[in-house]
């Protein structure tokens, strides 16, 4: 007899999951996500390793990315999800 057992997936909300799945040698699958956020095709020039946003005053609040990347033609992706 077969038993039927639930599989647990990965959830990409999860960071770790989440940098494991678009780390810069798969920038396919990152320009698939980023594809599907501006609603045009795009190609992923780089990524940076640098997630923190730089803040300018006082009274601005630090923040980290999830995902920093500059596409071709220059437009800089910060992605936080």
């Amino acid at each position: 007899m077969v038993e039927n057992k639930k599989r647990d997936l990965l959830i990409p909300k999860n960071d770790v999951v989440f940098h494991a799945l678009f780390r810069e040698d798969n920038k396919e699958i990152l320009e698939n996500l980023i594809s599907a956020i501006v609603g045009e095709e795009v190609k992923v020039e780089t990524t940076d390793k640098n997630r923190f946003v730089e803040i300018t005053s006082s009274e601005e609040k630090m923040g980290i990315m999830d995902l920093r990347a500059e596409l071709k033609g220059g437009m800089q992706c910060t992605i936080e999800i």
